[in-house]
């Protein structure tokens, strides 16, 4: 992406925020929004968890700020726990992206959790994914990744590299 800028802050400190809104600006417009938002409070490993955690304030904020700058595509990203130890905010989240995105204007909102695995990741972790837009049709996503979990239920096929095949293309360092 020679064109994509990108820019790592805190979306709750306005300095970092209106560096996003200039760089938008100059640009002409936002195609994605990616957003991974704090999985503490919505982590099955966190048995402190609670529903009032003010990190979950973020996920919240990042949606406002996110349909602020009207993307193409809007991704959010958290543990599968979000959906029902946060319900809350998953809710709240969901909601105001429906109002973002409404149906009545060709807008969709969908839910995927996902096993890393099915995307080539040295990894059994299942994430969550929001995805929302109006001018993207979402379904040709759902599909491919029905297709993807019925390939990986196939006997015998791996869908996933190993830790060394996936560090094979980068010389070793050993000889550095």
């Amino acid at each position: 992406f020679p064109r994509a800028t990108l820019i790592c802050g805190d979306i709750t400190d306005a300095k970092d925020w209106a560096k996003v809104e200039a760089a938008v600006q100059k640009m002409g417009g936002v195609d994605v929004f990616i957003v991974a938002i704090p999985c503490q409070p919505s982590s099955n490993a966190n048995p402190h968890r609670k529903q009032d955690d003010s990190r979950n304030a973020v996920a919240i904020r990042a949606v406002q700020l996110g349909c602020a700058l009207t993307p193409r595509l809007f991704i959010l990203e958290d543990v599968p726990g979000f959906e029902h130890n946060q319900s809350c905010t998953y809710k709240q989240v969901m909601s105001d992206l429906r109002d973002h995105y409404p149906e009545s204007k060709g807008g969709q909102v969908r839910s995927f959790k996902v096993n890393a695995q099915l995307a080539m990741v040295a990894s059994a972790r299942r994430r969550l994914f929001v995805m929302a837009s109006i001018e993207i049709d979402l379904d040709p996503t759902a599909i491919l990744l029905e297709a993807q979990r019925a390939h990986a239920r196939t006997p015998g096929v791996r869908t996933h590299p190993t830790i060394r095949e996936a560090l094979a293309p980068w010389r070793s360092m050993r000889s550095v």
